[in-house]
């Protein structure tokens, strides 16, 4: 386009007003998503308190939908966003079927550009749903592209793969580096994750004492965080 033709275009008053409606449009969305991860990440542990408030995960899910209902209107990554924290407050719950809709739905909406954003996800679904192979493919697809907190996220996964495989010196050394950057870090948030993974191996080592304490551990963080154990 000519730059005259965009100079025109640019100063139009009907594309500023279309542009700010477009701001406007994404920072709902962008204060609907953080709004659900919060809630997903950070909430108390849920109990039934006989209907007097809604389940934390319920909170969850409906804001994610009210952003992707939102976001439906530009498409592209902030739907994909909105699938994917319906996907985490289904694995929250220890509801798998909910969690591969969501994630069977996110592709459609990343380009190329932004599908391994996704990967740490999508490896968690599947070794949900026991299939090792394609969580150990998304496991690795995510440990190559992330770096800092993201990839202690990844190695983490990796690691409940790998144990799910059997190869205990591959989850032992990858516990190991998630455990380094979450120290490096401050990403505190994971430790608890990274704590039982590293009790399941001492476990499997005969070390029962050290398991005890390092289940001890991740039950203790989340306590002190806030943070709930996901059912999956």
């Amino acid at each position: 386009m000519p730059y005259g033709c965009r100079r025109r275009l640019k100063d139009d008053p009907v594309s500023t007003s279309k542009r700010g409606q477009n701001s406007a449009v994404n920072g709902t969305v962008s204060s609907r998503l953080r709004h659900a991860l919060r809630h997903c990440l950070e909430s108390p542990a849920e109990q039934d308190d006989g209907g007097a408030r809604p389940r934390r995960s319920n909170v969850v899910r409906s804001a994610a939908s009210v952003a992707i209902e939102v976001s439906n209107t530009l498409g592209g990554i902030l739907a994909g966003l909105g699938h994917a924290v319906l996907a985490t407050a289904a694995l929250a719950e220890g509801d798998v079927a909910a969690a591969q809709e969501a994630t069977d739905v996110v592709p459609r909406y990343l380009s190329a550009r932004y599908k391994p954003m996704m990967a740490e996800l999508m490896a968690q679904v599947a070794l949900a749903r026991a299939d090792v192979t394609a969580a150990r493919v998304w496991a690795d697809d995510a440990v190559n592209v992330m770096r800092g907190c993201h990839l202690m996220l990844a190695l983490t996964t990796r690691v409940r793969v790998a144990i799910a495989q059997g190869e205990r010196e591959r989850a032992e050394r990858d516990a190991h580096d998630a455990l380094e950057i979450a120290t490096g870090s401050h990403a505190h948030l994971g430790l608890p994750d990274i704590f039982e993974c590293l009790a399941v191996l001492a476990c499997k080592a005969g070390s029962c004492r050290q398991a005890a304490r390092l289940f001890g551990a991740a039950h203790s963080v989340r306590q002190r965080m806030g943070v709930v154990r996901f059912k999956v």
